[in-house]
């Protein structure tokens, strides 16, 4: 039995909607930027905002930004890889804007690049703009997306996840038109774009994605050279992001992640009760179990659900659409199952892949089902534009109402059996209400009169994008101005020249200097810093000795350290040592250095050393001395570093395993520090050529293309 409306529903009205609610959200997020203020939460005030006023400064003053000098006694910055110094947009925005304006474009623009990206893929696949502008609000404005605004590199990288699907689906399809024929170099482009982002593990969780579509694209009449074509693109965009990836390949290997421990890579997982987020995403303390919601938050939307559970029913009739929604289904099993770590199992064995077993935190691969249900969604909304079968609205009904009774009893469930890890009453009334408002919409949507389908395409949008933008809004710190940042600050005294063990991030914008520091890869260290080892383990007695002597070594000047040595100076003896944790008890600090090879040094008076010049990476250092002697710097030290004494060039050694040495003669000499690792020049040599490579297979493929269009337009 079957019934037919009299008026189809208003495609306009609809696609305003739509638009409505992207522009809502967008505008909720950019609310700081209107004001003046950045936002602070997090990662964004600990390293994103004290990295981009360091970057900003060099860029306009012609300095150099490999090496961050204000932290871990230096460290290269570039190879960290999170700060994605490199790619244009940074480059360009940084140099040109206003810091408070470039950051906050930083944050928001992935959102709209995400946004338009996914619609475009969306009407590729020929559905209706009304449910193309759905999916893509809905993907843009997601719970990963908004509830990791903190980590703008990250969602950068997801943000590119469209159109790198848009460029396969252009190679797959083998069309003779200039899109097909730039769609390969795009690919690669874009590749590179990522990449140079610096997020590793949004880059691979986006491959994952790539390599899936691409299954579904050969299952389904792609041809095979279509698909060698997209890995000769995809390889060129890794070269032509070289200058990125070699840096960060050679920081890895000096950082303690090189080596991280099972414990670390499976941190924050999803315990399988926090799937019952899905169906209640206020119910919990924090809104997870546990205190990050970042990581762990989960909710992607009542319509989200529903949609991909219809799917799963089969309700698509075969064609693209079926193959999409086939494809959703399969992504979701997958990042819910590898979103729960240990708990899984999947994701273990996926740790003892090369590289990849280095990432942490598995809940991220929750990501696939945002994307499914943004893509479900999407589906699920054009097939009920045109909808005219009475047994399946009776089915989307039954469906609807099974949502609410399982929200229901697992409120109830959580409130009697744990309550102290629910918020309370209220929050799980409102988990059930979303989903007793999205049973009444499907309810009336299926009369498909255009403001019933207005109502419940607002009410998806609003429902994923109020669940993220509100805790967006909630966090503390709350936006700011960078100059009330700052004034809440101590700034160190003119002539201080000595560093702090840790503290605020953001006063290194200030000039403070610190031996510790927030990075993802931490460097290593050969002295202990903290009061706990390698393994997490407090100190014993000689070990926290051994992080006083530590400290002192380490210009750091603190109620524990009083007599800091200086930052340079000039030694007439040294010691072999492998072992500097252990020797730097054994020796006088004042007199001697630990060093990892045999040098020759004279007896008598120590010399004296003062910093003449000093910037990011560069030290010019005035030495005077009465016979051959050893200068240590307390910066530290990496294989990146080369030296010159006067014009002549010589070679740094480790001093107490941590720090640079180098060996100077009698005399008064100027010793030339400066940070040039050679991971850096190959990669910007690999990157130049594999652009130029890319440039010139998109202007042979561009003419070819003009060549095909200009036969054919002249066919009778």
């Amino acid at each position: 039995m079957t019934r037919r409306s009299a008026t189809p529903p208003d495609e306009r009205i609809l696609r305003a909607v739509a638009l409505a609610c992207a522009g809502v959200l967008l505008v909720g997020l950019a609310l700081p930027l209107f004001r003046g203020e950045v936002y602070l939460d997090s990662d964004l005030r600990r390293f994103y905002l004290p990295v981009r006023f360091f970057y900003q400064r060099a860029l306009r003053t012609g300095g150099e930004f490999l090496w961050f000098p204000y932290e871990f006694a230096g460290f290269y910055l570039h190879g960290e890889g999170e700060a994605g110094l490199y790619h244009p947009l940074n480059l360009l925005s940084y140099r040109w804007l206003p810091l408070t304006l470039a950051f906050d474009l930083e944050v928001l623009r992935s959102y709209a690049f995400a946004w338009l990206g996914a619609f475009v893929l969306l009407r590729r696949f020929e559905l209706p703009a009304s449910a193309a502008l759905l999916g893509a609000n809905l993907f843009a404005f997601s719970g990963f997306q908004l509830l990791h605004f903190m980590h703008p590199n990250m969602v950068g990288v997801i943000a590119h996840l469209p159109w790198l699907l848009l460029a396969l689906d252009w190679i797959a399809r083998g069309e003779r038109s200039l899109g097909t024929a730039l769609a390969a170099p795009a690919y690669a482009l874009l590749t590179a774009s990522q990449l140079l982002l610096g997020h590793p593990q949004a880059v691979w969780m986006s491959l994952c994605v790539e390599l899936l579509f691409a299954l579904l694209l050969l299952r389904h009449g792609a041809k095979r050279g279509a698909i060698w074509r997209a890995a000769a693109a995809k390889t060129l965009g890794v070269l032509a992001a070289a200058i990125q990836l070699l840096p960060t390949w050679d920081a890895l290997q000096q950082s303690t992640r090189a080596s991280a421990s099972a414990e670390f890579t499976q941190s924050f997982g999803i315990h399988p009760l926090d799937l019952i987020q899905l169906v209640q995403p206020y119910l919990f303390t924090e809104r997870v179990i546990g205190q990050n919601t970042t990581e762990l938050g989960i909710y992607a939307g009542t319509i989200g659900l529903l949609a991909l559970v219809w799917l799963a029913l089969g309700r698509l009739a075969p064609g693209l659409s079926s193959r999409l929604g086939r494809g959703a289904l399969l992504l979701a099993l997958l990042g819910t199952w590898l979103a729960l770590g240990a708990h899984g199992g999947l994701y273990t064995a996926l740790t003892a892949l090369p590289l990849i077993g280095l990432f942490r935190a598995p809940a991220r691969y929750i990501l696939f089902l945002h994307v499914a249900c943004a893509l479900a969604t999407a589906l699920w909304f054009a097939h009920r534009l045109g909808r005219v079968d009475e047994r399946a609205d009776r089915s989307e009904r039954a469906l609807a109402v099974a949502l609410v009774v399982l929200s229901a009893g697992l409120a109830l469930f959580v409130l009697v059996r744990w309550p102290l890890a629910a918020q309370g009453a209220g929050p799980a009334a409102l988990g059930v209400a979303l989903y007793t408002a999205a049973a009444l919409l499907v309810w009336i949507a299926a009369t498909r009169r255009t403001g019933a389908l207005a109502l419940l395409l607002a009410f998806a949008c609003l429902d994923v994008g109020f669940y993220g933008v509100s805790y967006v809004h909630q966090r503390i710190p709350a936006p700011a101005t960078i100059s009330a940042l700052l004034e809440r600050l101590e700034a160190p005294p003119a002539d201080w020249e000595y560093r702090k063990i840790n503290g605020h991030p953001e006063a290194t914008m200030l000039g403070v200097r610190y031996l510790w520091g927030y990075v993802a890869l931490w460097p290593a260290r050969k002295l202990p810093i903290l009061p706990v080892d390698a393994h997490g383990r407090p100190l014993d007695e000689r070990g926290m000795a051994a992080r006083r002597a530590a400290w002192r070594i380490g210009a750091v000047e603190s109620k524990a350290s009083p007599q800091p040595l200086p930052r340079v100076r000039l030694l007439t003896d040294a010691r072999i040592s492998s072992n500097p944790a252990q020797d730097v008890l054994a020796i006088d600090l004042e007199t001697t250095a630990l060093v990892d090879r045999a040098v020759e040094l004279d007896a008598g008076r120590r010399g004296e050393a003062r910093i003449v010049t000093e910037s990011a990476g560069q030290l010019s250092i005035e030495t005077r001395a009465e016979g051959r002697q050893l200068l240590v710097v307390s910066e530290s030290f990496h294989p990146g570093w080369r030296a010159w004494v006067d014009r002549t060039p010589a070679e740094p050694l480790r001093a107490y395993g941590d720090y640079i040495g180098c060996v100077v003669p009698s005399g008064l000499h100027t010793v030339r520090l400066h940070f040039e690792p050679a991971s850096f020049r190959w990669g910007a040599r690999i990157s130049a050529l594999a652009l130029a490579v890319i440039l010139i297979w998109a202007a042979l493929a561009f003419a070819r293309a003009r060549e095909l269009v200009a036969e054919r337009d002249a066919r009778p």
